[in-house]
């Protein structure tokens, strides 16, 4: 989308647990009950990925990028979709673990992911995150992720603030070889700034829908097929590419994307389990 105008052990230990009841559960089939000039940092590599392991050998969905964000940008998917961290600050994530969420500062933090093929998802997509940000404009977009367009075309696919909500737009295949119109959709639910939330976002192939909390918060038809690829990198809490970058005062914690789409009964379970 274009923009207008304007490695910590408690909690690696909490994830692998999550995932292994999630997978429990799923198995079983028994439902889960709630009760100044930037410095870039590269990121290195993961070694071992044990949470899409376990996620696998439960047959549930598999992330083609995974980020904990335990002050750093490590992609634990396997993938090497890691990116670089520019000017953000590890703080403690919505359970206080120390330094197990990211805070961007809307000045000038930021990630940069390059282009892979994991990334360019040709048929559905879906993203969890949890997120807490601070009061932002109105009438503005304000990114929270997306893999950007091609030097300020629109995006191609993704989730801004917009509105006191979540707008989430995926650019159709069938577009091609022109740009937009994107399909999108806002939340009927709205976040709370200062607050933490947990956002999913969905495009199963013919309709976008969106979860906020665990529950649902709108769903509408798609409007064109697939999804549109290109060579651009994926931004976190801004987009370089934009004729006039907005940088996004927020705290990010865990980032899944996937190349499937997520049921209810998977929202549910990252919500409450996760």
């Amino acid at each position: 989308m274009e923009i207008f105008s304007a490695g910590n052990t408690g909690k690696s230990s909490r994830r692998i647990a999550a995932v292994s009841l999630l997978s429990t559960m799923l198995l079983l089939g028994v439902a889960c009950s709630s009760g100044a000039t930037p410095t870039a940092t590269p990121t290195l590599e993961p070694t071992a990925t044990p949470p899409a392991t376990i996620s696998q050998r439960s047959g549930s969905p598999v992330p083609v990028a995974s980020y904990s964000f335990d002050g750093d940008a490590t992609d634990d998917s396997g993938n090497r979709n890691s990116g670089t961290v520019v000017n953000v600050t590890a703080v403690p994530d919505r359970l206080g673990a120390p330094s197990s969420a990211l805070f961007f500062d809307g000045q000038s933090g930021h990630i940069v992911i390059p282009d892979s093929p994991t990334l360019d998802l040709g048929i559905r997509v879906s993203f969890s995150v949890w997120l807490n940000h601070e009061p932002v404009d109105t009438g503005r977009f304000f990114t929270i992720f997306e893999k950007s367009g091609d030097s300020g075309g629109h995006a191609r696919y993704g989730a801004w603030l917009f509105d006191g909500g979540v707008e989430v737009c995926v650019e159709p295949a069938t577009n091609a070889p022109l740009v937009g119109p994107q399909s999108c959709l806002d939340s009927e639910i709205k976040l709370r700034p200062g607050e933490w939330h947990h956002v999913v976002g969905v495009y199963d192939g013919s309709a976008i829908s969106i979860f906020v909390d665990g529950e649902p918060a709108g769903s509408r038809l798609f409007e064109g097929s697939g999804i549109s690829i290109n060579n651009a990198p994926l931004f976190v809490a801004t987009d370089l590419f934009a004729s006039s970058p907005v940088y996004t005062p927020i705290t990010l914690d865990d980032l899944q994307i996937f190349d499937s789409a997520l049921t209810e009964e998977h929202v549910r379970l990252l919500y409450e389990v996760d």
